[in-house]
């Protein structure tokens, strides 16, 4: 996957050594698919903890899987992000950036949910 970003912790985003930290400052605010195989999630700034922070867009293209599942209740928080190779299925075992392959999915574990996601490429935007 082509990406303008990195993995930082296993719950930060990294672009141009901006850090993104989205399990502390921001709550996940919807994901949505396009018919033309595009994604976008999004991450709103906390109320009280982001305050200032800019808003979170992660652009998706030539989307060739996705997987989404959650629980019941409003979802708000991301707990860990990282790798998984296509054909894992144990998701307590996340790869980090410097171990991911092009091939690998990107993994987030919202609360009592997840999004497993692969594409051409990826594209953090932000908006100030």
């Amino acid at each position: 996957m082509e990406k303008n970003f990195l993995l930082g912790q296993s719950n930060e985003l990294v672009r141009e050594g901006r850090v993104f930290d989205l399990h502390n400052l921001y709550d996940f605010s919807g994901l949505s698919i396009g018919a033309d195989r595009s994604a976008l999630m999004s991450f709103q700034p906390n109320p009280k903890h982001g305050s200032g922070q800019p808003c979170v867009l992660l652009q998706f293209d030539e989307t060739d899987h996705v997987e989404a599942r959650f629980g019941t209740g409003a979802i708000q928080d991301l707990d860990e992000m990282g790798y998984m190779s296509p054909d894992q299925q144990d998701d307590e075992w996340l790869l980090g950036e410097d171990q991911a392959a092009e091939a690998d999915h990107l993994y987030f574990r919202l609360g009592a949910g997840f999004i497993r996601i692969h594409a051409h490429r990826a594209r953090l935007e932000i908006r100030d």
